[in-house]
């Protein structure tokens, strides 16, 4: 059987985050920490966009400690201008699509195989809810929390109501090809939306451009696995 592959999205060290550095290291180990306990023999992966790049004794930890490899995005031309020119909001979700796009593109060419790809949230761990078979049992779709309805007023997401939540997200090897796509629409839809004066996240993104017949959904009140702290306010959540 075939390894899964977990990709972590990560901002490690930036001073825009509410966590320090030492914080957001040890949440990184921790995620990977949950990984190794419920999808053991996992490859991980970490797109870092922070604003500060690792040290390398950093670099080598993570590595000694299980992370299959650590991309360092931080020192991107898109990521420090996005960095430097927008709010928070948009910085964490513009930044997070592009590099996840980025990185999709590079393993579809890659030529490397896996069972399941999972995206992560870098802030998030697995927790007991978690089920793997649950997720390698979807074959041919797309696992992910939702709908919710929008905590936005119509006015910023121009009357967009639904989303899907992205902490964790599951989708078939050979429906790679097909993320590829779906993350470049979001990429063009997000920057149109900034452009516009208006405002749509990665979650509301995703409900709009997964194909629905390609879906399937983890109730508002069912558990997906996934427990961390939302990264504005630090707010708890227990999924």
């Amino acid at each position: 059987m075939q390894k899964n592959l977990f990709v972590v999205s990560s901002a490690i060290d930036t001073p825009l985050s509410i966590y320090s550095k030492a914080v957001r290291f040890a949440q990184t180990l921790q995620t990977m920490q949950s990984i190794q306990k419920y999808a053991p023999n996992s490859d991980i992966v970490i797109l870092d966009a922070g604003q500060i790049a690792l040290e390398n004794s950093d670099k080598d930890y993570l590595l000694e400690q299980g992370c299959t490899m650590l991309i360092d995005y931080t020192q991107e031309p898109f990521v420090q201008n996005t960095q430097a020119t927008q709010p928070y909001d948009v910085i964490k979700n513009l930044i997070e699509l592009n590099i996840f796009h980025n990185y999709y593109q590079q393993l579809h060419a890659s030529g490397k195989s896996y069972e399941r790809i999972f995206k992560l949230s870098g802030r998030y761990v697995l927790n007991e809810h978690f089920d793997l078979a649950q997720h390698l049992n979807a074959h041919g779709q797309v696992v992910v929390k939702g709908p919710l309805k929008t905590q936005f007023r119509a006015e910023i997401t121009n009357n967009a109501q639904w989303q899907y939540m992205s902490r964790l997200v599951s989708f078939d090897w050979k429906m790679l090809g097909l993320m590829v796509e779906v993350y470049a629409q979001m990429c063009h839809k997000m920057s149109e939306m900034i452009n516009s004066g208006h405002y749509l996240d990665i979650e509301h993104l995703l409900f709009q451009y997964l194909p629905p017949d390609k879906v399937r959904t983890v109730s508002e009140f069912e558990h997906i696995g996934v427990s961390g702290r939302l990264g504005g306010q630090g707010l708890w959540v227990h999924d």
